[in-house]
């Protein structure tokens, strides 16, 4: 019997819808996998990119600074930004956790912080510091327990304390909103719109200000003021100083309050005030403190007349340039 050819065409039209159903079935399921795969790639990149965010993030902020870091290449550390010290300082229990004490010096030498009371550091040698993928060798080098000594101060764990000093080579960039603390060559005059200028004063290898403060409509008075990243306070003026401009007497009803330092104990009193200004720089402040210890860095002594500490500073994004002795403002 010879194939019924009429048949067979029949057969085939009837599956042609069929098999388009099919096909566009097909398309949409390979396109809608598609979507998926593209998705999941994006999903990736953008956790990347979240990651890569995050790790960018070193430097932590409350009310002191707080920057990651690496000792001899290998040990991470948190420790403490402070423009008011030299050097580096670590933590002897830091140390000892990671076996880096057989460099330590017997003798022992003694500094002062706030508080009337000496504290009693070492010497050790043989240690480098990464931050930014940058390396510092040949550093001052002190040994402290920091921890005893700060864990009450600060309610925040540090393995050592930064100095500013130890970046001159380098421009140091901070950025609050941003979280991130930048270790820079060089920076365009594009960057710099925003910000102000204000030179400082190297005293003692510290970064020294010039400011006004408003006491109140009549009266004001000039102070040089360590620009003091490790102060959690606003402005903290000396005994001296408070002597000198007859702070204690005109201004009896301050309020007597006293803080934890790294000398122990410190005592001051609090004044209200109107606002402090640093070159053409109008900060809006409601106290100052001021010390009534006789020894210690809010005592008896002619280097500088206090503190501008980070009550005032965090108000700011940062670009300090130590070589050339100018810090940057601007306003957050």
């Amino acid at each position: 019997m010879k194939p019924d050819i009429k048949t067979n065409e029949n057969l085939k039209n009837n599956s042609s819808p069929i098999m388009k159903q099919l096909l566009f079935y097909f398309t949409i399921i390979i396109s809608l996998f598609a979507c998926h795969i593209d998705q999941k790639q994006k999903n990736f990149q953008f956790e990347n990119e979240i990651k890569s965010i995050q790790e960018n993030k070193n430097l932590e902020l409350t009310s002191h600074i707080y920057i990651k870091g690496k000792i001899n290449d290998t040990i991470d550390g948190i420790f403490l930004f402070d423009t008011g010290a030299n050097g580096l300082i670590l933590d002897k229990t830091f140390l000892s956790k990671n076996q880096l004490t057989s460099n330590i010096s017997k003798e022992a030498h003694y500094a002062y912080g706030v508080g009337e009371n000496k504290t009693k550091f070492q010497s050790t040698s043989d240690i480098s510091l990464e931050i930014n993928n940058k390396t510092f060798k040949d550093l001052e080098l002190r040994v402290m327990p920091l921890d005893s000594i700060f864990s009450k101060v600060l309610n925040h764990k540090i393995d050592g304390i930064i100095g500013a000093d130890i970046f001159n080579d380098h421009l140091l960039k901070i950025d609050f909103d941003k979280a991130t603390f930048e270790l820079l060559d060089s920076i365009s005059v594009k960057d710099m719109e925003l910000y102000t200028r204000l030179q400082y004063n190297s005293n003692y290898r510290k970064p020294i200000v010039l400011a006004a403060i408003d006491i109140n409509t009549e009266s004001s008075i000039n102070c040089h003021l360590i620009f003091d990243t490790g102060s959690g306070r606003g402005i903290s003026l000396t005994h001296k100083k408070g002597i000198e401009e007859n702070l204690f007497f005109e201004h009896i009803a301050c309020e007597e309050d006293s803080v934890s330092g790294m000398g122990g104990i410190s005592t001051s009193c609090y004044l209200p005030i109107k606002q402090v200004e640093l070159s053409n720089i109008q900060i809006k402040a409601d106290t100052i403190e001021i010390g009534k210890d006789k020894k210690g860095a809010l005592g008896l002594h002619d280097m500088y007349d206090g503190l501008l500490g980070m009550r005032i500073i965090e108000k700011f994004n940062l670009i300090i340039d130590n070589n050339s002795e100018v810090i940057w403002f601007k306003q957050r």
